[in-house]
């Protein structure tokens, strides 16, 4: 993987959140490997970084289905995953 254009969300941002959708829809591992594949440095500070991007990416995502009347059911999956996001917290 080279790299992913995507200029829906185009922002100056942290580099780091370009993992944020690699963590969400293919999970920690994958994007460690990546992380590790790209020689990003210390992996698990910026693994812990993106975790809360994560969360609050789930956040935003409940809030616009108040927001633009999306229906129900992709909110409840975005708050199951908010809330499978903020068990990894507890563990």
């Amino acid at each position: 993987l080279e790299g992913i254009i995507d200029f829906g969300e185009m922002a100056v941002t942290d580099p780091d959140y370009d993992y944020v959708y690699i963590t969400r829809e293919l999970g920690v591992d994958i994007a460690e490997r990546i992380m590790r594949k790209r020689g990003e440095q210390e992996i698990e500070q910026k693994k812990k970084k993106v975790g809360y991007y994560v969360t609050f990416d789930y956040v935003n995502d409940i809030v616009a289905s108040f927001q633009k009347d999306i229906p129900g059911s992709w909110r409840s999956l975005a708050i199951d995953r908010l809330a499978r996001e903020l068990d990894r917290y507890d563990a």
